[in-house]
């Protein structure tokens, strides 16, 4: 997992099949489970949370998709396990939504600024622009200090999904 990441992915490809990937990963959500991770479901798709208890604003949340390759046949069945460690759908909307406006702040306020500029008035739409620069940078060093303070549980879910297919993993796919 890179450090750098906001949302940072990984991949696990098994021999086993997609419902045998499914039923491994429910039975270390059930049996082996000392964090106490919950899930919710779709056919094919997973979403571990970490428990209430022990959740706050920067908690991440894994998004697991398990899907058949293309190499799939029926003697050796081919299983690719996708994971997307990202913040709770509130928290990264609340960064779209800031980043958008401090973009758009930035955007006007030049594109006014410019226009002051070149008709000969006091460019006052410059103050406008750094208001969407200083906003953006600030949510960046927010994103920052909550990344840190997610990183462990981060790190506890992808060991988690990494324990579950331990003993069945195959090499990477070219």
């Amino acid at each position: 997992m890179s450090e750098l990441d906001f949302r940072p992915r990984f991949r696990i490809y098994t021999a086993l099949g997609v419902e045998e990937a499914e039923q491994i990963l429910l039975e270390q959500l059930r049996l082996r489970n000392p964090e106490g991770f919950r899930s919710t479901i779709v056919k094919g798709h997973m979403v571990i949370h970490i428990a209430e208890s022990k959740r706050h604003f920067w908690s991440p949340q894994m998004d697991v998709s398990i899907a058949a390759t293309e190499e799939e046949d029926e003697h050796h069945p081919a299983t690719m396990v996708r994971c997307l460690t990202a913040p709770a759908p509130a928290v990264w909307t609340m960064f779209m939504f800031f980043y958008g406006f401090a973009g758009f702040a930035l955007l006007v306020g030049l594109i006014v600024a410019s226009s002051q500029y070149t008709l000969g008035y006091e460019p006052w739409a410059l103050w406008i622009a750094a208001f969407g620069l200083v906003l953006g940078l600030a949510m960046f060093l927010v994103a920052q200090v909550g990344k840190g303070l997610a990183k462990d549980e981060m790190r506890k879910m992808k060991t988690f999904v990494d324990k579950a297919f331990a003993h069945c993993r195959r090499p990477e796919a070219a």
